[in-house]
């Protein structure tokens, strides 16, 4: 499994329209048991939102982008940095 950055440029939202989102995501996870949510941040500013999924690859993530019917401009893939090693190391 590999862990991922997914990059929505969504432009201007309201937090109904992230709520809505959100939703739409946590549903269709359902038809995607390998797939795991992990968290999102939101940028009203620059107007994306930048989510952390793990999952077994790329394909998929981006199925189920369009299934939510959500944006999913960009996908990375990323390794997990954990600060608390570096403090108790």
């Amino acid at each position: 499994m590999g862990l991922y950055k997914v990059r929505r440029v969504v432009g201007e939202l309201a937090q109904d329209e992230v709520d809505a989102a959100a939703l739409r995501s946590t549903w269709c996870l359902s038809d995607y048991p390998n797939v795991t949510w992990h968290h999102s941040m939101w940028d009203k500013e620059a107007g994306e939102i930048i989510c952390l999924y793990e999952a077994p690859n790329e394909e998929i993530i981006r199925e189920h982008a369009e299934a939510a019917r959500l944006p999913c401009d960009e996908v990375r893939e990323v390794s997990f940095i954990d600060p608390q090693e570096y403090l108790h190391g």
